[in-house]
């Protein structure tokens, strides 16, 4: 009996814990950090209770093409389904058409134009465990209808991120191994056959890498580095490897950079210069919030790309689980969609990987992104002090609670003490 009454009080004790750190994580307001020179236009395209996901944007046959995924929450499930939406001006969108692919979970699709087609690439995936095994393609003329889903011959293991034109009338992609630990480059002319070029990166934990031509011919890429094992607090072994290589894009040159880990890559140019979006975790320690943690708060952030490193200046409106942007640029603007927790609020990962999602479009003003680069927030980590005062909090409060039960214990004990010397003195 005494010992079920001590599990009944620790199970307590948790729960309070646990009860305490979920309101705070829903309470506490959004604390992304919007560059003050930036220009932009913000609009919700997408809010439909779903976990909306995995982003790309392209421009093509006149019209911008946006695809997703809606899926129950951020893990695999075989609901999950690929949904393709079209429109002329960017603000009125017209679902085209969706995918699923019976009992399979799909993520992370990537348009691409070859010879005036239209492709579309995304990765299979099966089980609760976001790890896809497998890339496959389908390809349109007209954007509405769609061949079946393909595999692409010699590839299989490979995981395909987001193609690219080359400067000789090539296309190319990057892609990294099922396994993660190597991402390599890929050439095809025709969109279907894909050979390999060259191992771009290779380390334990390597995964999502996108590259970008410059105007030099030249090509940098940036490397997502898990770190193993990943684990639910993260690793700070993990980060960014950046690496650059000159036509015909066999030799690599790799810089490592820990100013985030970029998850959902995407890079675009901007005259001379060389941009990034993707995830950024903006708080980090050496306990609980380590980098790539599911505790951590997390943003869509724009980074300066150069072969030194990356440099990050400026949040987009986001939190949660969030980013996997796609980009077009045009006309001085850059239009992207991307996707976000509320806004409003400011979940850790966690959180936001099984709350609903919406999908977000900006209109960057291209000449703004370029003024704040000179003046770029401070990529000083912060560190999660309002975790630890909510903790310390709650173990001042559970101390005090045991040290009173032990005291009432105590007196107990001290009461049966005293009425079995009154009952020995009365024999």
């Amino acid at each position: 009996m005494e010992n079920a009454k001590r599990c009944l009080v620790v199970l307590g004790l948790i729960a309070l814990l646990m009860m305490s750190t979920t309101s705070y994580w829903a309470l506490r307001s959004n604390g992304a950090e919007i560059h003050p020179e930036l220009v932009f236009e913000r609009r919700t395209v997408v809010d439909d209770g779903s976990h909306n996901s995995n982003t790309d944007l392209i421009r093509w046959n006149g019209a911008f093409w946006m695809v997703y995924v809606s899926s129950p929450f951020h893990m695999g499930s075989s609901e999950s389904r690929l949904v393709i939406e079209r429109s002329t001006d960017t603000r009125d969108w017209q679902m085209v058409t969706s995918f699923n692919l019976e009992g399979k979970d799909v993520r992370d699709p990537k348009f691409s134009i070859v010879n005036g087609t239209l492709f579309l690439y995304t990765l299979e995936n099966e089980g609760l465990v976001a790890n896809p095994y497998r890339t496959l393609y389908s390809n349109s003329d007209d954007g509405m209808r769609w061949s079946e889903f393909s595999t692409i011959p010699g590839t299989d293991g490979w995981l395909f991120w987001r193609p690219f034109n080359g400067p000789n009338d090539e296309h190319f992609v990057p892609a990294y191994w099922h396994e993660h630990g190597r991402s390599a480059l890929f050439t095809s002319t025709n969109g279907t056959h894909w050979q390999f070029v060259s191992t771009i990166h290779e380390e334990a934990g390597v995964d999502e890498t996108a590259c970008e031509l410059r105007s030099d011919a030249s090509m940098i890429c940036t490397v997502r580095v898990e770190g193993v094992p990943d684990t639910i607090i993260g690793r700070n072994s993990g980060g960014t490897v950046v690496a650059v290589s000159e036509q015909p894009y066999h030799d690599w040159h790799r810089t490592t950079d820990d100013v985030t880990r970029l998850d959902g890559p995407n890079l675009f140019t901007i005259g001379e210069r060389t941009f990034a979006i993707g995830r950024y975790q903006p708080e980090q320690d050496g306990l609980f919030h380590q980098m790539g943690g599911v505790l951590s708060k997390k943003r869509t952030s724009i980074f300066l790309l150069e072969d030194a490193g990356l440099t990050y200046i400026s949040d987009l409106p986001s939190s949660g689980d969030t980013s996997y942007a796609g980009v077009v640029v045009e006309n001085e603007t850059i239009f992207s969609c991307y996707y976000t927790s509320d806004v409003e609020a400011d979940y850790p990962w966690l959180i936001g990987m099984i709350a609903s999602s919406s999908i977000e479009f900006v209109e960057l003003d291209s000449a703004s992104l370029s003024a704040a680069a000179e003046s770029p927030n401070s990529s000083m980590k912060g560190w999660p002090r309002g975790e630890y005062f909510l903790f310390m909090t709650n173990m001042v409060f559970d101390v005090a609670i045991i040290r009173r039960l032990c005291k009432r214990r105590l007196l107990a004990s001290q009461d049966n003490l005293v009425g079995c010397s009154v009952e020995d003195k009365q024999r």
